[in-house]
Parts: C-alpha cells; sequence; structure tokens
C-alpha cells in the first residue's frame, strides 16, 4: 500500500476547516506509527468532532472511496 500521509493530513486539514478540531497538529506524530491503519485515525478524528457530523462523515466516504480507488488501480 503506498504511503498516504500526504494525503491524509490533507484530509485532516479539511476536517479542521470545518469542524474546528485541531486534529492535524495532534495527529501528526501517531500518523508514522499507524502506517497501514490510519483509517482508525480518521474514525477517531470524525468521533472527537461535535460539529457538522454529517458533512464530515459526507467527506470520509470521499476520503475513503478515494483512496479505495486509487489503491485498485
Amino acid at each position: 500500500m503506498k504511503d498516504m500521509r500526504n494525503e491524509f493530513l490533507q484530509f485532516l486539514a479539511c476536517v479542521h476547516q470545518i469542524c474546528g478540531y485541531g486534529g492535524v497538529r495532534e495527529a501528526q506524530p501517531r500518523i508514522c506509527k499507524l502506517s497501514n491503519n490510519w483509517f482508525f485515525l480518521v474514525c477517531e478524528v470524525l468521533v472527537s468532532s461535535e460539529k457538522n457530523p454529517q458533512l464530515i462523515t459526507m467527506l470520509m466516504l470521499t476520503f475513503l472511496s478515494k483512496q479505495v480507488g486509487s489503491s485498485l488501480n
């Protein structure tokens, strides 16, 4: 599986812009440890946010479908 840390940080930045959760700064040190299990961190960020949950979920689904599609190519 390709390294998705940069794309994942971009995703967290989008989450941060919408919900105001400081996930990017807090998550950075842990992304390297998570490696292929980065999606657990996505869930953690989303659960930690109580603002605009439907919009955040839509963002997550878009991100995940993009990653699944790119990994199939």
